[in-house]
């Protein structure tokens, strides 16, 4: 089995075992470092990589988002024609021609916009629970878990209308399961303000050590698990960007496996045990093992930050699914961006409309002479926002976005366009 003219190969083992649901054209990442992959062995953009199903010859679409040689990094996606359920399934990826030029699809990645800001976002009744925390705690889905505030109820200005806003002091609990009382298959996503610290979330059990948490120190992302008897933690880890950070956690007893995702790339992952009785979900702060569940004695680790917009599932999402949940916030705020008084704000996007994630990108902001500098700035998440931008509303300026710190066009970027103060 070869491709000619290519000199190495790659098999990739894509695990859907423990799952009963078959995948037709989905999207898988893979992530490239030093520690799987020779970079010299390849071209030094990546133009020579290939990936061909099963049987070694026929070519599957793929997209390269991120080709960095100098850090040894690599984002790919690849477009699978079926992944059975129940089955692992195995890829190829070729590399080593010297004489080859890219042949990756932008259209394979593509971005629809969904219901974000309900309880059902993927119109398939997989989530159990949704907290915009939108001046109240309450659980917007039909099942209304809604959380109790204890200490201080505070809200401030979030990326969808107000946010949960935690002092060290106070905390949200939800007595009863969300995921129910023995969880094995979830996903949890949320948008996290960098520079807090504490415990972000804690789903378990109040008697025991068995839970399923997050957590923020030193602008650290944690999620861990942990089952009643185990002495050990097992945790996936990354850092966050300053500001807002979309995170998401994905869990799997089955498939022993839990993903940790930061504005929709996987950061992180490990494998898990199984969790045992759960019966209450907090946000703020942690539980302590054995303590009954009260303000004076029940809790630690409190949390000083922001949280908003919490979805929880009842089933693993997939990478697609995650990085659509991320892009949603690009595309409300452009949508909404008239109700945002005195703000300019907007996202860096490709010349195909695809907001550009994990690059530092250059925004200046122009007089429409196209010589007036007014400000900048430099977004590594796409999204940028300036609260008290210095324009009357109604003015236009120019946005020029830069991936190399220049006033033009790149290639790999969109171009310059007029927006309008609001």
């Amino acid at each position: 089995m070869s491709l000619v003219g290519w000199k190495y190969s790659k098999e990739i083992i894509i695990d859907n075992t423990g799952n009963d649901t078959s995948y037709e054209n989905n999207l898988i990442c893979i992530n490239l470092t030093s520690n799987n992959f020779d970079f010299d062995k390849a071209r030094f953009d990546g133009s020579d990589i290939r990936f061909t199903d099963s049987d070694g010859t026929t070519l599957l679409d793929y997209w390269i988002e991120r080709y960095d040689i100098d850090n040894q990094i690599a984002i790919i996606y690849v477009k699978i024609p079926l992944l059975p359920a129940n089955q692992t399934k195995s890829i190829y990826m070729w590399y080593g021609n010297p004489n080859a030029t890219s042949i990756a699809d932008r259209s394979v990645v593509s971005y629809k916009r969904i219901n974000y800001l309900t309880a059902d976002p993927f119109n398939d009744n997989s989530c159990v629970a949704y907290y915009p925390f939108d001046g109240n705690a309450n659980d917007y889905s039909e099942h209304y878990y809604h959380g109790t505030w204890y200490g201080n109820e505070q809200y401030d200005d979030g990326l969808f209308g107000q946010c949960a806003k935690f002092d060290g002091n106070s905390y949200i609990t939800r007595r009863g399961p969300v995921l129910g009382r023995f969880p094995s298959r979830f996903t949890v996503s949320l948008w996290l303000h960098s520079g807090g610290s504490g415990y972000v979330l804690q789903h378990g059990c109040s008697y025991n050590t068995s839970h399923f948490g997050i957590s923020l120190f030193d602008d650290m992302i944690k999620v861990s698990t942990r089952e009643s008897g185990w002495s050990n933690i097992l945790t996936a880890r990354a850092s966050l960007y300053g500001g807002w950070n979309f995170i998401a956690a994905t869990y799997s007893y089955p498939s022993n496996s839990l993903h940790l995702f930061v504005n929709g790339v996987l950061r992180d992952s490990c494998g898990v045990k199984p969790l045992g009785w759960h019966d209450f979900l907090c946000f703020g702060a942690e539980h302590i093992e054995g303590a009954r569940l009260t303000r004076t004695s029940g809790y630690k680790s409190f949390f000083t930050g922001k949280i908003d917009n919490v979805h929880i599932f009842n089933r693993v999402l997939t990478e697609e699914e995650i990085r659509t949940l991320y892009f949603q916030y690009f595309l409300y705020s452009f949508s909404n961006e008239q109700q945002h008084k005195s703000k300019l704000f907007g996202v860096a996007c490709d010349k195909y409309g695809i907001p550009i994630v994990d690059k530092p990108v250059k925004v200046y902001i122009l007089n429409k002479d196209y010589q007036t500098l007014i400000t900048s700035t430099t977004t590594t998440t796409g999204h940028w926002k300036f609260n008290n931008f210095p324009a009357d509303p109604g003015s236009k300026v120019l946005v020029v976005y830069s991936l190399e710190g220049q006033y033009h066009d790149d290639n790999d970027i969109a171009g310059a366009t007029f927006k309008e103060t609001v």
